[in-house]
């Protein structure tokens, strides 16, 4: 991981994997990228986790601004039952889509690690990947 650059994508405020994976990032030297909307930004404690530790941090609204340098892309999903009416869950819940489009801008070696999307509320059942070694 020394020397990674780590963005993270999606719903940070409310996201207790995302506060605890940045606590075990803090052992190692890493960059990290919070990306959000400002109403799910990472909470100041978990901030000052990583800068204590002297590890570089950026906060952005925009993948675009991190994608060219991200080594390794961690999504949480945007949580329905987070938000005190469907509107503003409206408005933030498709800020964010990792898509080809996306992951054609993005490093051919970057790791993407993502919940995946849910189908009618339930979690898809099976994936499909398309793996290949460049070796």
């Amino acid at each position: 991981m020394n020397g990674r650059t780590v963005t993270l994508l999606g719903d940070l405020l409310n996201g207790r994997t995302v506060h605890s994976l940045v606590t075990l990032l803090s052992f190692y030297s890493v960059r990290l990228n919070f990306v959000s909307p400002p109403s799910l930004a990472m909470p100041d404690s978990v901030v000052a986790i990583a800068r204590k530790a002297g590890i570089p941090v950026y906060q952005c609204n925009s993948i675009d601004e991190v994608l060219a340098d991200t080594d390794v892309l961690y999504v949480t999903r945007v949580q329905q039952e987070r938000f005190e009416s469907e509107e503003e869950f409206q408005r933030v819940r498709k800020t964010y889509v990792v898509d080809h489009a996306l992951l054609a801008r993005a490093k051919q070696d970057m790791i993407v690690m993502h919940p995946f999307p849910r189908l009618g509320g339930e979690p898809m059942r099976r994936y499909s990947f398309m793996c290949h070694n460049n070796n």
